[in-house]
């Protein structure tokens, strides 16, 4: 890392070395409070497309700030009630790095390296909702959304996988 670049240099052959250059970078550029928000100490794959190999990992909290793309998920919690389809609508806790308190679906979250959208999911199910694995094993893939926004300096470049849960009636997240 020089002045305003980061430059991967021929020396840098595989994912552990590019992993390890990278990861020596971010701690200086966070201590330095280049948008770096949310540093969670979780990591995402950098590579040029979902099914390819990953060609380093990078902390999620710095991803936006290098415009690495950032596959993530939501799932909508569904019930029917008087005969008409509602979602639970959650709100995001006031210490959450992005979008504090802001209105968001059910449960989500980013994918981290090495783990599969499906039991990302039901993990993440079970910490922010209470919903059991078995229920939400049951989550139906809904389609996907890409977007690119900016923030000043920083891009959000996401794909965002969608899901649909139908919930028992009386069962709360």
């Amino acid at each position: 890392m020089s002045g305003d670049a980061v430059r991967v240099v021929d020396g840098l052959d595989s994912f552990e070395t590019r992993s390890r250059a990278v990861g020596r970078c971010h701690p200086a550029a966070c201590a330095r409070k280049a948008g770096f928000p949310g540093w969670r100490n979780e990591f995402f794959a950098v590579a040029s497309s979902f099914q390819a190999p990953p060609l380093l990992q990078i902390e999620r909290g710095a991803a936006r700030a290098f415009g690495i793309a950032a596959i993530a998920w939501q799932l909508n919690g569904i019930i029917g009630r008087d005969g008409e389809p509602q979602t639970w609508i959650a709100r995001r806790s006031l210490s959450k790095p992005v979008g504090p308190g802001k209105l968001d679906q059910v449960v989500g979250g980013g994918l981290p390296i090495g783990v599969g959208l499906r039991d990302n999911l039901i993990k993440e199910c079970a910490e922010e909702a209470s919903i059991p694995a078995a229920l939400a094993r049951q989550a139906r893939p809904v389609g996907a959304v890409a977007y690119l926004t900016q923030d000043g300096d920083i891009c959000d470049d996401e794909v965002m996988f969608n899901y649909d849960l139908v919930l028992p009636p009386d069962f709360t997240p």
